[in-house]
């Protein structure tokens, strides 16, 4: 009884992700399109600046050895303004 189950489930969840997807694709419209140019270029450049930051924590962490506190540190550091600037984002709309 255990394979019918699993070949079934398998099989309603593969036509199930084709009709979402043809849903999500011809049926449903988006109801604006922003282009996203001015918050992509943002981010990739916060993502960059960020990287940046971290690897020059970790380097000087390195050679002073306290490098958890300040990998964590800064971890909750952009996690909360990531928070700050989603709350922005989406408090807009």
């Amino acid at each position: 009884m255990a394979p019918l189950i699993t070949i079934f489930g398998f099989a309603y969840f593969c036509l199930v992700f084709l009709i979402n997807r043809y849903n999500l694709i011809y049926v449903n419209e988006q109801r604006w399109q922003g282009g996203g140019t001015r918050l992509s270029h943002f981010l990739i450049s916060f993502r960059m600046q960020m990287c940046a930051c971290v690897l020059r924590h970790l380097t000087r962490a390195w050679f002073l050895g306290t490098m958890w506190s300040i990998v964590y540190h800064l971890f909750m550091a952009a996690i909360l303004l990531f928070q700050l600037i989603m709350l922005g984002i989406l408090g807009t709309t």
